[in-house]
């Protein structure tokens, strides 16, 4: 519809031959239509598949009344599983981090005319897949189907993605969706568990930046051994926030 009605819109085009992309690419373009052209046909076709079925479980948590935190770390574990599968069987991890990739997630998971994220909120509201299905009108929900496929694919290449197991249990088995949120966020836990651990490196290099960019610190063999109250006085108040602010890139915010 957006499309249709002239709004700014950028897409991927992939195929193994760039003469027949490129060619593609002139034919569509347009003032508001951009395409983008990718010789990595499988990373765009498993991120245009695999998607759904992360709406679905984005749907699943607006359903059961949870809020935009919720719908923002299935998204960030989402595209991480999904690459995961997508290297796996041979894409690009590149591909997954553009628009056929983060893109697509983000609209599927977040779209009001999205199906999959539909039926997803519909299961989380209490209602059952059968009838979810027929109210569609004849509406495909491609997320359905592809959870099984995709499954056995993580299966024969030993990948976890524990989100698309969960809509398994819910679409196959009719298992309660909040209590697959509640499993979801202990497998986050855990999956996470390597992140943490660097995120706490990079926290402690943040520290001995920041001693001695202030000069809370002597410098030398023992730089990093800052007191706490020290960094209490630089930043007042506001050390927590500082200290999340800064931990990405080991850097002080705003500089």
């Amino acid at each position: 519809i957006e499309v249709a009605q002239g709004q700014p819109t950028a897409v991927t085009v992939a195929f193994s031959d760039f003469q027949v992309a490129h060619f593609i690419q002139q034919e569509f373009s347009s003032e508001t239509l951009r395409l983008y052209t990718s010789s990595d046909v499988i990373g765009v076709e498993l991120g245009g598949a695999l998607k759904n079925v992360i709406a679905i479980a984005a749907g699943i948590a607006v359903g059961c009344g949870l809020g935009h935190n919720s719908t923002a770390a299935l998204i960030t574990r989402g595209i991480a599983e999904m690459t995961r599968l997508a290297v796996a069987c041979g894409g690009n991890p590149q591909t997954l981090a553009g628009l056929s990739g983060v893109g697509d997630l983000v609209l599927t998971c977040t779209g009001s005319l999205s199906r999959n994220r539909t039926v997803g909120q519909a299961l989380g509201q209490g209602r059952k897949l059968p009838e979810i299905l027929e109210s569609l009108g004849g509406k495909v929900a491609e997320g359905v189907l592809t959870c099984r496929a995709a499954l056995e694919l993580a299966r024969e290449r030993k990948i976890e993605m524990p989100i698309t197991e969960q809509m398994e249990l819910i679409l196959e088995e009719g298992k309660d969706p909040r209590e697959a949120i509640r499993e979801l966020h202990l497998a986050f836990d855990q999956t996470g568990a390597g992140q943490a651990r660097l995120s706490r490196r990079v926290f402690h290099r943040w520290l001995q930046d920041a001693a001695l960019d202030f000069n809370l610190a002597p410098r030398g063999p023992r730089a990093g051994a800052v007191r706490v109250l020290d960094l209490r006085q630089m930043v007042g108040r506001s050390f927590a926030h500082v200290c999340v602010g800064g931990m990405t890139d080991g850097r002080l915010p705003g500089r």
